[in-house]
């Protein structure tokens, strides 16, 4: 018996494990880039033509800024606060998920864009968050690239 429970514990911490694993790594993170080339030789969408600012993007599962996108963040807030336009952040997932958590986790990367240009000096009253979760993806596909380009923030004048 107390073998079984032992094995079945061990079983547990394995796939634990192992799905943490296959989460992306602060080295897959730093070496992630919108329009890097896929394995298949084809390369991501731009952002959409016109758009003033262009999306953020994050990491799988994650609504931390990447360092990759700070300096785009500082010169977005630099030119907000020079203008006083006001902006809606709109919060994007990819595919994966249930509706409910991936609406959560837009909603947290949209309040994550708004805090970071808040701390910069943007009127907080000068910007709004929406999350569309899963629901406007950039990008159609089930792909590895096709889930990096979904999951973003985008910034549309009010």
């Amino acid at each position: 018996m107390l073998l079984a429970k032992k094995s079945s514990l061990l079983s547990l911490m394995l796939v634990s494990a192992l799905s943490f694993y296959t989460g992306c790594t602060k080295d897959e993170e730093a070496m992630e880039s919108p329009m890097e080339p896929s394995a298949m030789g084809e390369v991501a969408s731009p952002p959409q033509e016109g758009a003033e600012f262009s999306p953020v993007y994050f990491a799988f599962d994650s609504s931390v800024i990447k360092k990759e996108f700070h300096e785009q963040l500082v010169q977005m807030a630099s030119r907000l606060k020079e203008t006083k336009a006001t902006m809606q952040i709109e919060g994007h997932c990819d595919e994966r998920g249930t509706v409910d958590y991936n609406i959560a986790l837009g909603n947290r990367r949209a309040h994550s864009v708004k805090k970071f240009l808040v701390q910069m000096g943007v009127s907080a009253d000068n910007l709004s968050t929406i999350s569309y979760g899963e629901e406007r993806p950039a990008v159609d596909g089930h792909s590895e690239e096709a889930w990096r380009m979904n999951r973003r923030a985008e910034f549309v004048r009010r």
